[in-house]
């Protein structure tokens, strides 16, 4: 593995300095999260009803060579990747796909995070998604929920997960379902932006929320607002508490 120094010319390279950091990462692991974060991500984009322009994919996968460049990915070295290389590289991934402890770890970690926000009846929503957006991924990619031991999904996903895919490609019976469908999306995103705002109130956060986006998505985001959201989170453990909410993992 093979970083820029910055003691040294711009287009000159110098080996990774493993005295003092310890040994690389895996360039295979490396590339797999620039993949995740690329051509993951556009395509679970597209099954949300969000369409991408191969100019918007190339701007994204610019992003993102600059990324692997920083990260000593050896793929973004010699210039940033493209959309071609990707049908190369994508492959790859499925070697090397699997479940690991770590893993499951994180995954429960942030489920629980985003679980613990949803309104009453919506509690299994976020793993709703993640089996939603993984069905039918290529190259092993499908797999990953059962990899990283997501729980079922809500009994009711199916019918409405299939509702919002036949909304989305816009069939004359369920097409007028899709301001709806992303209406579901949104109100989604917004809990998880939510959910790490409240968390982190009165500290450092790990990320700054722009002005122009909370007040599109309505993320209030004052002292009162967040009262609020206790309180209401507050009611909702009381009320699962009550009736006696089953384990993440059913």
């Amino acid at each position: 593995m093979i970083l820029l120094d910055p003691d040294t010319e711009a287009n000159e390279r110098a080996p990774w300095p493993a005295e003092r950091f310890g040994p690389p990462v895996n360039q295979k692991l490396l590339l797999a999260t620039l993949l995740d974060f690329t051509l993951v991500t556009w395509q679970a984009m597209e099954r949300m009803g969000v369409g991408l322009d191969d100019q918007d994919r190339e701007a994204h996968l610019y992003t993102w060579s600059i990324i692997g460049f920083l990260m000593g990915l050896d793929a973004c070295q010699d210039g940033p990747l493209t959309l071609a290389d990707l049908d190369e590289l994508s492959p790859l991934m499925s070697r090397d796909v699997g479940p690991t402890d770590d893993g499951r770890k994180l995954m429960d970690a942030l489920m629980a995070e985003m679980e613990e926000f949803m309104y009453l009846g919506w509690r299994k929503l976020p793993r709703s998604l993640v089996h939603w957006l993984f069905q039918g991924a290529e190259h092993g990619i499908d797999r990953l929920p059962e990899h990283l031991g997501v729980g079922p999904p809500a009994w009711w996903a199916g019918p409405l997960f299939g509702s919002l895919s036949s909304a989305h490609r816009g069939g004359w019976l369920l097409g007028p379902l899709r301001p709806a469908a992303r209406l579901l999306i949104r109100k989604a995103g917004r809990y998880v932006l939510l959910a790490y705002t409240d968390r982190f109130a009165g500290e450092q956060r790990p990320f700054h929320i722009p002005d122009g986006l909370a007040r599109s998505w309505k993320l209030h985001q004052g002292p009162v607002a967040r009262q609020v959201r206790a309180r209401r989170r507050q009611a909702r453990h009381a009320v699962r508490a009550r009736i006696g909410e089953p384990s993440r993992a059913e």
